[in-house]
């Protein structure tokens, strides 16, 4: 990686740091989208997989 961009928000004051209680990424996880450990997004990659924690949300 050369280079990255982070809004000035999720900057601690006075710092280069990134405060880690501010970034909360999303990341694809078991083919779908999760954020702040919760799913927050349906993906279309995943519909095809049966995985288990599918089924138990389906039946939730």
């Amino acid at each position: 990686m050369v280079r990255a961009h982070v809004d000035e928000e999720l900057i601690i004051p006075g710092t280069h740091y990134v405060d880690p209680l501010k970034w909360d990424p999303l990341i694809m996880k078991f083919c779908e989208f999760f954020g702040g450990g919760q799913n927050v997004h349906p993906s279309r990659l995943a519909e095809g997989w049966e995985m288990p924690h599918q089924l138990q949300r389906a039946a939730g």
